[in-house]
């Protein structure tokens, strides 16, 4: 039985622009390129918009935008809060150095599912916008979830940089594993009513404040159960994968789910929900993300025969 890491990142800033506006950022906190931040102007009035220069060349408008920077580099960020009719209610300028994250490379994230697999590519490092391409056993795919036979495959991504083509190639393995949905309700179940009890992790018992339920979705469920099957038939038991190099945080965006914060709890050998869960609420690292800031979650069980545990549990977390 192994219960293992739980992981947790995102970064927030929060910097008032006048006594009733407040601007926030929030951003992977390495600050490195190609590096999405997501900007939020809070306290508007009626009629009044946000208006933002990203000190890139690009601008924005609106309550909450995303931009991505491209490229290393100091950026002036401006926000100007305008009111109905146009005229400025007050501005903030906040300084954002985009740090460097190396040469540029292609990042191929392998999420295999029941019969199916989805190719992505979150976490290549690539200072242009790009668009990947995928091979799967020599054929030219598309990112969207594919039909996939039991067997060793191999997949290959290519994304066009500054400094030319970048390529990554990833050989796997798919198969059978058993699953339940009930499981799955249940694991779900136990954790929002250890929210709802507002359970103490310092204290390893209820009593503190109650948290707002998670939401099931199935982009979550989906890179839980990608892992753990990567997991299973991979034989490795980490947060970042010996089969592809991703990261929990790269899995989940690999399926679409535009995350301002992830994180991710594992366990190996458990044979119920009342068991991993329980160990998760004792763990503090594990109970830090059950009773985290998140609003959705993935559950998933499943069970390899032959596997080095036979029982995998993957709970992903995310908020938008």
């Amino acid at each position: 039985m192994k219960p293992l890491l739980p992981l947790l990142g995102f970064l927030a800033c929060s910097c008032a622009v006048a006594q009733s506006y407040r601007v926030g950022f929030e951003m992977d906190p390495s600050l490195q390129a190609p590096l999405e931040v997501r900007f939020s102007a809070e306290g508007l009035q009626g009629g009044e918009s946000a208006e933002w220069s990203f000190g890139d060349g690009s601008q924005g408008r609106g309550a909450q935008v995303r931009h991505t920077y491209y490229r290393p580099g100091a950026y002036t960020v401006t926000v100007r809060v305008l009111g109905a009719a146009g005229q400025s209610r007050g501005h903030l300028q906040k300084a954002l150095t985009v740090q460097s994250a190396g040469p540029e490379r292609a990042r191929l994230v392998v999420l295999p599912g029941l019969g199916t697999v989805r190719l992505g590519s979150a976490g290549s490092v690539i200072y242009a916008p790009s668009q990947p391409r995928f091979w799967l056993d020599g054929r030219e795919v598309g990112p969207q979830r594919l039909a996939l036979a039991p067997g060793v495959h191999q997949a290959r991504v290519q994304l066009a940089g500054l400094t030319g083509t970048a390529e990554s190639t990833v050989t796997f393995q798919s198969g059978p594993a058993q699953t339940s949905a009930a499981f799955d309700t249940e694991v779900l179940r136990l954790t929002n009513q250890a929210r709802a009890q507002g359970w103490d992790c310092a204290a390893r018992r209820a009593g503190g404040p109650a948290l707002a339920p998670l939401r099931r979705d199935t982009r979550l469920e989906e890179a839980a159960l990608g892992h753990a099957l990567n997991m299973a038939y991979g034989k490795f038991f980490e947060h970042t994968s010996e089969l592809d190099g991703s990261s929990a945080s790269q899995r989940i965006r690999a399926t679409g789910y535009a995350a301002s914060a992830t994180g991710e709890n594992l366990a190996g050998g458990q044979e119920t929900p009342a068991e991993v869960v329980k160990g998760w609420l004792h763990s503090p690292g594990h109970c830090a993300n059950i009773m985290g800031d998140f609003t959705q979650l993935g559950a998933v069980y499943i069970r390899v025969a032959g596997s080095e545990y036979g029982h995998y549990w993957v709970q992903a977390f995310g908020r938008e």
